[in-house]
This record gives structure tokens, C-alpha cells and sequence, in this order.
């Protein structure tokens, strides 16, 4: 790997590790928070970084192959994510969760198989993760 490529994926490397930092601020992060609330802030960060990842795609600041090895970490992130959600502590109804898990399934499929490239709907699954992310991190602060 070239000096200049190497750079630039440390560039995009830190500025991934603020953006994640970025939202666990925004996001409330607490130490105290329950279970519930501990995973689905989680599971939000996990859809937005993974939506951020497939824009910086798509806007040449991240190669495919940078990208294609982040959703490997974003998918082991979710695993069990769907048994977990219910049973941790603090959760609140089972029509609530219901809801989550609704919107979590479609934007799992896209971390599963994400559009890294252009002749793709990037923009759809762009919006899916926007949407599961904002919901759950929302989830967390009730």
C-alpha cells in the first residue's frame, strides 16, 4: 500500500472513531443506562456507522474494501440482537419491541449485504439504516 493510501485510511479511520464518539455523546451515553437501553443505543450506533460507511462509499472517501471489512465487524455487532432485545432489563412493551425489531430486520438484510457499489439502491439502504438507527438510539433515551 502506497504511503498516500495509507494516510488517507488513517484519516478515515479517525474521523470514523469521532463520528462514533460524536454519537455516543449525542446518543446520551450513560453507564447507567439499563440493559434495553445499553443495546438499542448499540444497535443504533451499528445502523449509522454502517450508514455513514455506505455513503463515504459512494463518495469515494472509503474503498469498497475498507468498507466491506467494517460490515463484517457491524454484523457480528447484531448477532443475537433480536433474542437479546427483549429479555434485557428495562424494557418497555412487547408492542414497542415489536415496532423495533420491524424496522431492525430490513436494515439488518442491508448490513448483511450492503450497496458498495453504484449500480445498486445505495440510497434506499442508505435511508433504511437512517431510520433503524434514529429509532433505536430514540428508543434508548425513553
Amino acid at each position: 500500500m502506497s504511503q498516500e493510501k495509507a494516510v488517507k485510511h488513517r484519516q478515515v479511520f479517525t474521523l470514523l472513531l469521532l463520528l462514533a464518539g460524536i454519537l455516543c455523546i449525542t446518543s446520551g451515553c450513560q453507564f447507567s443506562q439499563s440493559g434495553f437501553a445499553n443495546l438499542a443505543d448499540s444497535v443504533g450506533d451499528v445502523f449509522i456507522a454502517a450508514n455513514t460507511t455506505i455513503s463515504y462509499v459512494q463518495e469515494g472517501k472509503l474503498t469498497p474494501a475498507y468498507a466491506r471489512a467494517s460490515f463484517v465487524n457491524y454484523r457480528s455487532q447484531l448477532e443475537g440482537v433480536e433474542q437479546q432485545l427483549p429479555t434485557q432489563d428495562g424494557a418497555p412493551d412487547k408492542q414497542k419491541v415489536r415496532r423495533l425489531l420491524a424496522l431492525f430486520q430490513p436494515a439488518k438484510q442491508v448490513v448483511e449485504r450492503p450497496c458498495l457499489t453504484n449500480s445498486c439502491d445505495w440510497h434506499t439502504q442508505v435511508a433504511i439504516l437512517q431510520r433503524a438507527g434514529k429509532a433505536f438510539q430514540e428508543a434508548a433515551e425513553q
